[in-house]
């Protein structure tokens, strides 16, 4: 039987779990390839804005991929100890809310960018920017959940938005030839 707030081996059974994990790790590592790649991308924009978004993604992915530890361990105690598999979860949880704050720089700064680019469309720069706002609102401890809601499917549209375009369009080419062309660097 599980108390509300407790942890128990079946709720985090390694047939559901341990997918998820492997899941999120691979998604932390594409992201980091991704934040690589924009970084070649714009760094003629402005190479200082671009390396502090470098800066900032990787920070993001490697406060994430230290996150993902706890996650690891939560299992392997749940059945001995729940509650300190249940306080590695919540270790997880608190990581992440840091990771979502560099998250949230990488994102003000490729606004920033894309915005300033010529190559890519401005309202994905504002987009990105206002992801970038968002998410730090989001983790203010008065915002409600349905609030907090709405600001992640903002920041989710702002990136699905940046990706769907350089998927459908790429960028304009005369823009990226004026300016040293940026893809053939890549």
């Amino acid at each position: 039987m599980t108390v509300l707030g407790s942890v128990s081996a079946d709720a985090i059974g390694r047939s559901t779990y341990q997918p998820g994990l492997a899941v999120g790790e691979v998604s932390t590592l594409l992201y980091l390839a991704l934040v690589v790649l924009l970084y070649r991308l714009l760094q003629g924009v402005n190479n200082t804005a671009a390396l502090l978004a470098l800066v900032f993604g990787a920070t993001g992915c490697a406060v994430t991929a230290i996150a993902a530890v706890f996650q690891h361990a939560a299992p392997l105690v749940a059945g001995a100890e729940p509650a300190l598999a249940l306080a590695f979860l919540k270790a997880n949880g608190q990581a992440l809310h840091v990771a979502l704050v560099f998250f949230a720089g990488f994102d003000a700064f490729m606004g920033f960018l894309i915005f300033r680019s010529g190559f890519l469309p401005r309202f994905i720069g504002v987009l990105m920017l206002v992801a970038g706002a968002g998410w730090l609102a989001a983790l203010a401890p008065a915002v409600p959940s349905p609030l907090a809601i709405a600001i992640a499917a903002v920041g989710g549209l702002a990136e699905l938005a940046l990706m769907s375009w350089l998927l459908a369009f790429g960028v304009r080419k005369e823009s990226a030839a004026g300016r040293g062309d940026a893809l053939a660097q890549l």
